[in-house]
C-alpha cells in the first residue's frame, strides 16, 4: 500500500520510472492499468493511524516557513543575501511551537530553503515563533549548493559537504579525479 502511494506520489515527476514500477507492485483487484490513471494519494494512504495529527505539525510547520520566507525575502531586498541556501536561520520559539520544531529540526533547513538552521529558546513567552538570519560563512557543495563549513571534508570527494560524500560513497560513487597537474 505504502508503495502504491509512494508511486503515486512520484508519477507525475519521474513519469517513466513511476510506470515501469507500477505493474511490478504486489497485484490488487481493480488497480488501474497505468499509474497515470490512479487518483493521487491520500495523506491517509501515507500515514498510518490519524492523519489529523499529521496535518496540524504539517500547518504549524507551513506557518513558521512563512516567516522564514518574509525574513529571507527581507534580507534579500537588503542585499544581505543572494538566495535562500546563502542563509543560516535561527529560530525563537514558545514552548508549544517549540516542541513541534525539535520533533522536526533534522529537515527544519530543506523545509526553510536554507543551509542552516537553529533552534533557540523564545526570550518573549508570547512569541510564536521569532526569526534571525545570518550568512551563511561556508563554502558552497557543489552536489546540493548548500553552504556549510565541512565542504572538502572528504578527500574522496573535495567539492561536497560531508552529507553528500556519505550520500555517494553509499552509492560506491568512485572519488573525484585529483585536480593536480590538469591545466
Amino acid at each position: 500500500r505504502i508503495a502504491e502511494a509512494l508511486t503515486r506520489l512520484v508519477a507525475p515527476i519521474l513519469s517513466f520510472t513511476a510506470e515501469e514500477v507500477w505493474p511490478l507492485l504486489p497485484a490488487v483487484a481493480g488497480r488501474e492499468a497505468s499509474v497515470h490513471l490512479a487518483l493521487f494519494p491520500d495523506l491517509a494512504d501515507i500515514v498510518p493511524g490519524s492523519t489529523a495529527a499529521v496535518a496540524a505539525d504539517w500547518e504549524a510547520l507551513l506557518a513558521v516557513r512563512t516567516s522564514a520566507l518574509l525574513s529571507l525575502e527581507a534580507a534579500r531586498k537588503e542585499g544581505a543575501i543572494g538566495k535562500g541556501l546563502e542563509a543560516v536561520l535561527t529560530l525563537a520559539a514558545g514552548p508549544e511551537t517549540a516542541a513541534l520544531l525539535h520533533r522536526y529540526e533534522p529537515y527544519l533547513a530543506e523545509l526553510m530553503g536554507v543551509s542552516g538552521c537553529n533552534l533557540t529558546d523564545a526570550v518573549d513567552e508570547g512569541v510564536r515563533v521569532s526569526v534571525r538570519l545570518a550568512r551563511e560563512t561556508g563554502s558552497k557543495c557543489e552536489r546540493c549548493w548548500r553552504f556549510t563549513q565541512d565542504v572538502g571534508g572528504e578527500p574522496k570527494y573535495p567539492t561536497v559537504c560531508l552529507r553528500c560524500a556519505e550520500a555517494l560513497a553509499s552509492q560506491g560513487f568512485p572519488a573525484y579525479a585529483s585536480q593536480e597537474g590538469a591545466a
